[in-house]
């Protein structure tokens, strides 16, 4: 199939970021990213070079769509607390939509194991938990969040809490068990 007049790779790459985020990396085909992409398979490859260079591509979009919404909560109104609060409740809403998808960024580090990639998760990993390490810290300068744990190390414990938020949505866990999830990490906070 032609590539299609007025082809936008950035349109082509968000609907193979979808296509990933459904199905992961092993169970989407070369077929399924053809037809979320549009593209015939030539065009995609010419494009993106391969299925593996594209995921990692999609690996940094996700995270560059994912940081924007996490930044407008951490940088937004309220405590230090309040804003890792809403950020953790934020990561429920997400999982439970009836139509989530679950993180790529999560998925990836359970599904895949080559080099690479899991060079590329540790790197975006990293940069999320030292976005949250700042706004421990300031919620640690204005008391709302305990100085007995380094802000590093809450950020890490967030961190974890939010990806296992992350898998649980991906097992259907219910509402409940996610908000539970968010009071224990919370009251950690204020400890």
């Amino acid at each position: 199939m032609p590539r299609p007049k007025g082809f936008d790779p950035a349109a082509a790459l968000d609907a193979a970021m979808h296509a990933f985020c459904a199905r992961g990396f092993e169970a989407t085909s070369a077929q399924d990213l053809c037809e979320s992409t549009g593209l015939g398979r030539s065009s995609l490859y010419n494009t993106f070079d391969s299925k593996e260079a594209l995921y990692s591509q999609c690996l940094d979009r996700f995270a560059e769509l994912q940081t924007l919404g996490q930044t407008e909560i951490l940088d937004g109104p309220g405590t230090g607390y309040e804003r890792v609060r809403a950020l953790l409740l934020a990561t429920v809403d997400d999982e439970d939509r009836p139509d989530a998808t679950g993180c790529l960024i999560t998925r990836t580090a359970v599904e895949r194991d080559d080099a690479a990639t899991t060079e590329t998760v540790r790197r975006l990993m990293d940069t999320f938990v030292a976005r949250i390490t700042g706004t421990i810290a300031e919620g640690q300068a204005d008391g709302s969040i305990t100085t007995r744990q380094s802000a590093t190390a809450l950020a890490r414990f967030v961190h974890g809490a939010i990806s296992g938020l992350r898998v649980q949505g991906r097992a259907a866990a219910p509402r409940d068990l996610l908000t539970d999830v968010v009071e224990v990490t919370c009251a950690a906070l204020r400890a």
